[in-house]
């Protein structure tokens, strides 16, 4: 099976919805949000090579940007935060975990770690906004020439 970009950028955003609390992280971010903690998932950089004749091996470093207004409260925004982040470098691994092939619907083969990044300061669609970024480094995808 072919793995795509598509596919796992989806998969993501529902382990993401599916365990953190945020009720629609996107896949394919809108230019207004009402609902946060906002989370959007998208790829950031990533490369392709071929480990053998008919194959493809994609490594991408995905992004899972978490996000609320910056005029809210840091006392009342910073520690919403963090059990999320805790949450979520489990729930990813465990993704990853599971035997079989099913992990994130058979849409990734694995990634090797995760990286989080403060965000003091981010605009998103006109709107100042602060949170973290989290990215799954070398998300490896295969697929059939």
């Amino acid at each position: 099976m072919t793995q795509t970009i598509t596919n796992a950028v989806v998969e993501i955003a529902e382990v993401v919805a599916g365990t953190t609390g945020i009720k629609a992280p996107q896949a394919n971010p809108r230019e207004n949000v009402s609902e946060y903690p906002f989370a959007m998932v998208y790829l950031l950089e990533g490369d392709v090579g071929s480990e053998s004749e008919g194959w493809i091996v994609d490594l991408h470093n995905f992004a899972i940007d978490i996000l609320v207004p910056r005029e809210w409260d840091l006392t009342v925004s910073l520690p919403l935060f963090h059990p999320i982040l805790d949450t979520l470098k489990v729930v990813l691994f465990q993704e990853v975990a599971k035997t079989g092939g099913g992990a994130f619907n058979g849409s990734i083969d694995t990634f090797s770690n995760l990286r989080i990044m403060f965000l003091p300061e981010y605009n998103y669609a006109g709107i100042d906004m602060i949170g973290y970024r989290v990215i799954m480094e070398q998300v490896k995808l295969v697929g059939t020439l």
